[in-house]
């Protein structure tokens, strides 16, 4: 690990973390990172080996970046990429204010009081009204072409709030970083999983000692596929600027549709007899194993028979993300299910870590950064424990909360290096998983309003949260000849410096510029979905008289009074049954074609997405290994780097055209998405 890459990556991160929030929710841009394989990050590496890196070759050779620090730099770079998106910036902010603003719109909270169950210390100016908080945080301070000085903020105002969330957000950070440090040993040696977004990059900047570029640039299949997949960009971007211009459609229509309109009722179904592909997602099908693309490819049409079932017989399939619903429950099951599986596999190798970490024994084969990384974890999901219990959540109730935060950010992430699903999102949340676990009563009003801002904060869109990150960074110097453990631990430091650049950065845009509803999802759908589920548990508690009872609960006695939902037990049984189940048929039954992912993933909106597309890559990989066997599988895989490379550049040049467009003329451009923002 050398100097200049921690100095390039931090610069870099620092950019990011500037500049992102401003990029998606001012600008209304292509989103800068939007998903775990960001083209702002992938596409410009690209573009500096192609050019930067070798012309700093041919001025000094020794200026010319090494694969291990290329790689170092572009992992904290990846750090960086979780603070100013959906994941944690888009939803910050107006999650504390905007519940001020709708509580003085509606009267059912105010007869319910709902926000006096929020600790005052969560929300700024205390949870009250005032003017200069909320209203100039939605319509803006700044007069008409100009801007207001940081000074203008209210910082007075959001001092304690910010007390209260950073070192949340940091712990949960550190948290996931710890959790990288420890299964990356277990994951990338012994389990070899694919990791097809840490292959792709390792195989971009990886070049032979004295070579500026590696063999990949040295093949015709890989040019192909990136020219194919560029000159389809441009076309189909110069349409979406020039609607006269010829189009090459991505989005296909199935005749069957009008035969089954009830399809359309089902949830996230509305894609499947729409066929939308996406090349690189096609791609990463033909690097994973067969029965993983297969089943991310046929689990959408798995999900809609299952849901289209349940509808038939009378079964409530629907769902609120506060709330909770059948196949939330179940998605909880499966995850959790899936976790303790993955804890058995490493059972022995994990167990060293922590035996180490705890100095009870184990044995010095363990990587010293993963011990280190054990006792800091601890340490970190206690502190969370404890900064929640002193607002006020029931301890036990804390632990939960904070071990399904971690729980979400550990399956995410190996569904990333196994399954290479960049974009997804759990679609189950820890606040809709209490109530059902828990039920009203046991929870309380006020455990429900902290669980609910600590959902909406964290875990409410987690598809650019830090843990997937970090385990394709650490990934990606393994196999450049980085040093992965060390790489860990500056990912720490370079998360609290984009925390700290990101935060007075968002603020200070929010209060120059607006929120002004542009964005209904954090502005409107999450404040509102979260605090109508504590008003039903207000007025359901109240008429039933168990209000004031409930309040008074101790931390064991709310244990005492659970009160499970039979929907919930249900639901939960049968994603853990089928994860387990499908597990041990793929163990014992090499025939077996459909893994338990299959489970964490029916019925999200990114599944809905992009099965076409695996199911697409599975044929392909399929077609060519039954007819030309290995080798023309290892050529093909060539092609297919250079589609996903193809892919980048094309999302880069418009991002870029974009930008430029909108300085130049100050008027948004036309939308043209790579990947769906």
């Amino acid at each position: 690990m050398s100097l200049r890459a921690v100095i390039l990556g931090v610069l870099v991160a620092a950019v990011i973390a500037g500049v992102g929030y401003i990029n998606d929710q001012v600008l209304r841009l292509n989103f800068l990172v939007g998903n775990h394989f960001p083209i702002s990050v992938f596409g410009a590496l690209i573009v500096f080996v192609l050019t930067v890196n070798p012309l700093l070759g041919l001025c000094r050779r020794r200026w010319r970046l090494r694969p291990a620090e290329l790689a170092t730099a572009t992992a904290l770079v990846l750090v960086a990429c979780s603070v100013p998106g959906s994941s944690l910036m888009r939803v910050f902010t107006p999650s504390l204010v905007m519940p001020i603003r709708h509580n003085k719109l509606n009267a059912g909270w105010r007869k319910n009081a709902v926000l006096s169950y929020v600790p005052s210390r969560m929300l700024p100016n205390r949870g009250k009204y005032d003017a200069e908080v909320v209203d100039e945080f939605i319509s803006g301070k700044a007069a008409p072409g100009k801007t207001i000085a940081l000074s203008d903020v209210p910082w007075n105002k959001w001092r304690e709030p910010l007390t209260v969330w950073l070192p949340l957000i940091s712990l949960a950070g550190i948290s996931a970083i710890c959790m990288s440090l420890i299964v990356h040993y277990q994951w990338s040696r012994r389990e070899k999983l694919k990791y097809p977004v840490a292959e792709f990059a390792a195989t971009v900047i990886s070049s032979p000692e004295g070579r500026a570029l590696g063999p990949i640039f040295a093949r015709r299949l890989f040019w192909a596929g990136l020219a194919v997949t560029l000159c389809l960009h441009l076309i189909n971007g110069t349409h979406a600027w020039y609607p006269g211009f010829v189009r090459i459609p991505m989005e296909f229509e199935i005749p069957l549709w009008q035969r089954y309109p009830a399809i359309a009722e089902i949830p996230t179904a509305g894609r499947l007899l729409r066929p939308l592909l996406f090349p690189t997602f096609v791609a990463f099908a033909y690097f994973l194993a067969s029965d993983v693309s297969f089943s991310l490819g046929i689990c959408q049409v798995l999900f809609v028979a299952a849901a289209a079932l349940l509808m038939k017989v009378g079964v409530d399939i629907s769902q609120s993300h506060f709330g909770g619903g059948t196949f939330m429950w179940e998605r909880f099951g499966s995850y959790l299910v899936f976790a303790v599986l993955l804890g058995w596999s490493g059972r022995r190798y994990y167990g060293q870590v922590f035996k180490r970490a705890l100095l009870i024994g184990g044995t010095d084969s363990v990587e010293q950064s993963s011990v280190w990384a054990a006792r800091t974890l601890i340490i970190a999901s206690l502190a969370m424990v404890s900064i929640l219990a002193w607002l006020g959540l029931a301890w036990p109730l804390g632990l939960l909360v904070v071990g399904m935060l971690l729980l979400i950010y550990l399956v995410l992430a190996r569904i990333n290096a196994e399954a290479g699903l960049f974009h997804c999102e759990p679609l189950w949340e820890p606040m809709a998983v209490i109530i059902g676990m828990f039920g009203y009563y046991a929870v309380g009003l006020q455990g429900l309003a902290i669980v609910g801002l600590f959902t909406a904060v964290l875990a409410i869109d987690p598809r650019e949260c830090l843990m997937p990150f970090v385990v394709n960074g650490l990934k990606m110097c393994d196999q450049t000849g980085g040093r992965p453990g060390r790489t860990g631990w500056f990912g720490v430091g370079v998360l609290l410096l984009a925390l700290a650049v990101a935060v007075v950065v968002v603020l200070w845009a929010n209060y120059n510029y607006g929120v002004s509803g542009a964005d209904k999802w954090s502005t409107q759908h999450v404040p509102n979905d979260l605090f109508n589920t504590v008003n039903r548990a207000a007025t359901e508690l109240r008429l039933s008289g168990k209000l004031d009872d409930s309040a008074g609960l101790s931390a064991w006695a709310r244990v005492g009074a659970i009160s499970p939902d039979g929907r919930f037990l249900w639901a939960v049984g049968i994603g853990g049954a089928g994860v387990l189940a499908f597990s041990a048929l793929r163990r014992r039954l090499p025939w077996w074609p459909l893994h338990p992912v299959i489970f964490l993933v029916a019925g999200t909106w990114t599944i809905e997405q992009y099965s076409h597309s695996f199911l697409l890559g599975w044929f392909i990989k399929t077609v060519i290994t039954t007819i030309g066997g290995p080798d023309k599988y290892r050529r093909g895989k060539d092609f297919m780097f250079g589609i996903v490379a193809g892919d980048l550049l094309g999302g880069l040049v418009f991002m870029a055209i974009g930008a430029l467009y909108y300085q130049q003329t100050g008027l948004r451009p036309p939308a043209y998405f790579v990947f769906p923002n």
